[in-house]
């Protein structure tokens, strides 16, 4: 019996120290001023960092003391997702789309792909693109 409990008192301390070196930082929400897309291409750390497509919070994780945002990011110029954890200093420099998960960064990649003309953009909708003239 001795030799099960031991196990299981271990795993259980070892569950509980990794959930607290990497539990997540909330704090008040404090909104810039700025347009939300700016805001979020331009982050500074006294303001919280808002999701550029569904405008919810994302609050960094404290890793082992360490605080670390764990973001997936893009932009217009190469709509594809890309994931990275920054301290909130690197991520004041990091000039990209900000997105709290995959999902979310798709939902934006996606926007940027225009399948009538096989081209990586904005979709323009005007007289051009759906006239039936010939």
């Amino acid at each position: 019996m001795k030799k099960i409990i031991l196990p299981i008192f271990t795993l259980f301390i070892a569950v509980n120290l990794n959930a607290q070196a990497w539990s997540e930082i909330k704090s008040p929400i404090k909104k810039s001023s700025l347009a939300p897309d700016f805001a979020n291409v331009f982050f500074k750390q006294e303001f919280t960092l808002f999701d550029l497509m569904t405008n919810e919070p994302i609050y960094p994780v404290s890793k082992n003391g360490i605080v670390v945002y764990e973001i997936y990011f893009s932009s217009n110029e190469d709509p594809r997702p890309f994931y990275g954890e920054f301290t909130p200093d690197k991520l004041e420099k990091h000039l990209f789309y900000k997105f709290k998960d995959r999902e979310s960064c798709m939902k934006f990649c996606d926007s940027k792909w225009h399948w009538s003309n096989g081209d990586w953009g904005q979709v323009v909708m005007n007289e051009n693109n759906f006239s039936n003239k010939k």
